[in-house]
């Protein structure tokens, strides 16, 4: 393991672990619950969310081969938003992992969809005559 990486990974650990001990409640008599039911599953939540973005960002770097796009560049966010617009709008009742599931489906057909105007099919429908 080089170096950097071992001092991003020991600063990530003592950052998750002063993490533990932040919060609205005091840590008194109670700790192992708080800790159990707050802010170990917050702090892990954390730590996968920024995982799964930093994924999510490379693999969009390597759909359209250019290391300066990321999901946030090609619409993805907007897309996902629409999508809960329209769940919102269409069934204002549904639950919320209803909408979050059309946000996510929605966010994936607007990544595909610039996936698809990017390709070379796409491009080559443009090309010189």
């Amino acid at each position: 393991m080089s170096r950097p990486l071992a001092l991003a990974l020991a600063g990530l650990a003592l950052l998750a672990l002063a993490s533990l001990f932040v919060g609205a409640a005091s840590l008194d008599g109670r700790a192992a619950l708080l800790l159990s039911a707050s802010r170990i599953p917050r702090t892990a939540a954390a730590i996968l969310t920024g995982a799964a973005l930093a994924v999510a960002g490379v693999v969009m770097q390597q759909i359209v081969r250019n290391r300066f796009v990321e999901p946030a560049t090609t619409g993805t966010p907007e897309a996902a938003a629409a999508g809960l617009l329209a769940v919102t709008l269409a069934a204002p009742a549904a639950p919320i992992w209803a909408k979050m599931i059309v946000a996510a489906v929605s966010a994936l057909a607007g990544a595909l969809i610039v996936g698809h105007c990017i390709s070379r099919d796409f491009a080559k429908s443009f090309g010189s005559r």
